[in-house]
């Protein structure tokens, strides 16, 4: 009787001594990865990590390639985001996740090296968010690409300059100053040859209404008596107003202009025995012109102005000597009408 009551203690003493040395063993089962582990104090650690790579690989895995992997888990704001690195014959692999709780890339990272012993994959270059506690989530977790890198700053655009108002339009009667400058001129009498000049204005206009002033001064002119070894050299110093209504728009126009003018006439004789001399008078003119005007920016305009005048006074150009009057006589009278051609740009503020 002894015996039989034993026999039943004998046997359960029996396989809990056989259920102890399987757990002993799979505790002491292997798993060929080396883990380098960096993570916040609040973290699972790095057994932590193997402990679940050993629960959930399988016998098959321990003859797998050696897997180095390295996990650095940081901070980011309220979330955490897990960096993991592996490395199997060669292959390379790296994931990003990230998750609100730490404990659940313990399980992210757990799985991911499963996979690699078990199948071979490389995690991929991903961005992951996780929310299993464990990482054995329902579903595989979201897979989020990485951004695009940034577009190459584009270059700062250049706005192109407003049109000008249209003339008749809202901004018909606006008051503006006008630059012409600097300008060429062509002088055509009153003196015997057309002459050069450098032209200079300044003026304003209101609507479809000019007013300019000119300034022009031209080079010296040899000019010689009938007896030719004599004769005087003159030079025209001219300011005049031009008084003009355009037609057409504000970009390309056409004024006919009143002007009147006021000259000083320098001239200094020369010749043998005479004893050079500078001389001074003033003439003046009126007459009618017109300028036809470009616009080619907001502020910036071609000018071409002509112009024809009748001279009200034409002094004759004498050697001062009266000894010279008799012998030589008059070196020459100005003409009755003169002309210029004006050209060059016009500033308008």
């Amino acid at each position: 009787m002894s015996a039989r009551r034993g026999a039943p203690y004998a046997v359960a003493a029996a396989l809990t001594l056989a259920g102890l040395a399987c757990s002993v063993n799979a505790r002491a089962q292997t798993v060929p990865v080396e883990l380098t582990w960096s993570a916040p104090p609040e973290c699972p650690t790095r057994a932590a990590v193997l402990a679940r790579v050993r629960e959930l690989a399988s016998a098959a895995t321990n003859n797998a390639p050696l897997v180095r992997a390295e996990g650095e888990i940081r901070k980011i704001g309220a979330a955490f985001e897990l960096r993991l690195l592996t490395e199997q014959e060669g292959q390379r692999g790296e994931r990003l996740v990230r998750s609100a709780q730490c404990e659940d890339l313990r399980g992210v990272a757990a799985v991911s090296l499963v996979l690699l012993l078990t199948s071979g994959r490389q995690p991929d270059d991903t961005t992951s968010s996780s929310s299993s506690t464990d990482g054995l989530s329902s579903g595989p977790a979201e897979e989020t690409p990485k951004p695009p890198p940034a577009p190459p700053a584009p270059e700062p655009a250049v706005e192109p300059e407003p049109e000008p108002a249209a003339e008749g339009g809202a901004g018909g009667s606006t008051f503006r100053w006008l630059l012409a400058a600097p300008q060429l001129a062509l002088q055509v009498g009153p003196l015997p040859r057309p002459t050069p000049a450098l032209s200079v204005g300044l003026g304003f206009e209101v609507g479809r209404w000019s007013l300019r002033v000119l300034g022009q001064w031209a080079v010296k002119q040899r000019i010689a008596a009938p007896l030719s070894i004599y004769g005087a050299e003159a030079q025209r110093a001219t300011v005049g107003l031009w008084a003009c209504g355009a037609l057409g728009g504000d970009r390309l126009s056409f004024a006919p202009c009143l002007q009147g003018s006021v000259s000083r006439l320098t001239a200094t004789g020369y010749g043998p025995f005479l004893v050079p001399s500078s001389q001074h008078q003033a003439t003046w003119a009126v007459g009618a012109g017109a300028i036809a005007r470009a616009r080619l920016t907001g502020s910036l305009a071609l000018m071409v102005a002509v112009g024809g005048q009748v001279e009200l006074k034409r002094p004759d150009l004498r050697l001062s000597s009266a000894d010279f009057d008799e012998t030589v006589g008059p070196v020459r009278r100005l003409a009755p009408v003169s002309g210029q051609l004006v050209v060059g740009p016009e500033w308008i503020f």
